[in-house]
């Protein structure tokens, strides 16, 4: 008997890992793709608040114009890069955007320039989500479901901002840069780790 169990316990140790945890890709999929839009819905609600009508306008103006650019040579990037890397890059790029506008004047040049290039995550965010939506389900009918969940990233964003964005600003004073940079340091660190998860068990097609 005790032969059979210590056979028993080297069959256990020498058989593959049974109780190894592998994340689910479309999970960590939304996990990315909501904090993206939580943080591109901030900026849309309250940009102009923060910077005044005229100028904010201009501001988004400017980012529309980079992201018709971007999405230009967003087929390159995505070739050349990997569509999943571009796209969690970009989201990521876009929350350290927003977390620079806590420590830059309302009334500088620097929110401008933030403007601007927040334009690039406006094209990879709208485009290589699905993308990738569609590259980790081989399933027709499991693709349609993840593509469905990925696009109800937003609805859930847009209450999220509505029900505490206005609570955040008023919780910190009143200033508005306050709600991109709490947006953004979660964004941060929600797409940080989930990237680093992803590309470690291989979970987002390159």
């Amino acid at each position: 008997e005790s032969q059979t169990d210590n056979n028993t316990g080297d069959e256990i140790m020498s058989s593959p890992s049974t109780c190894s945890y592998k994340p689910d890709a479309s999970a960590l999929l939304c996990a990315i793709q909501a904090m993206g839009w939580l943080s591109i819905l901030g900026q849309s609600f309250f940009w102009t608040s923060w910077r005044g009508e005229e100028v904010g306008c201009t501001d988004l103006v400017l980012s529309s114009v980079v992201g018709v650019a971007t999405a230009g040579l967003l087929p390159l990037a995505n070739t050349r890069f990997g569509t999943a890397s571009v796209w969690c890059g970009s989201e990521l790029s876009f929350h350290l955007l927003m977390i620079c506008t806590g420590w830059v004047s309302s009334s500088g040049s620097a929110p401008r320039v933030i403007g601007a290039l927040s334009g690039v995550n406006y094209a990879v965010h709208a485009t290589n989500g699905l993308i990738v939506a569609t590259d980790i389900v081989s399933d027709p009918r499991r693709r349609a479901q993840t593509i469905a969940m990925v696009n109800n990233t937003l609805p859930m964003a847009q209450l999220i901002t509505a029900l505490s964005g206005g609570a955040i600003a008023q919780y910190f004073g009143g200033g508005f840069e306050s709600v991109f940079v709490c947006y953004g340091f979660l964004g941060a660190l929600v797409t940080s780790v989930v990237w680093a998860i992803s590309s470690r068990q291989g979970l987002f097609p390159r």
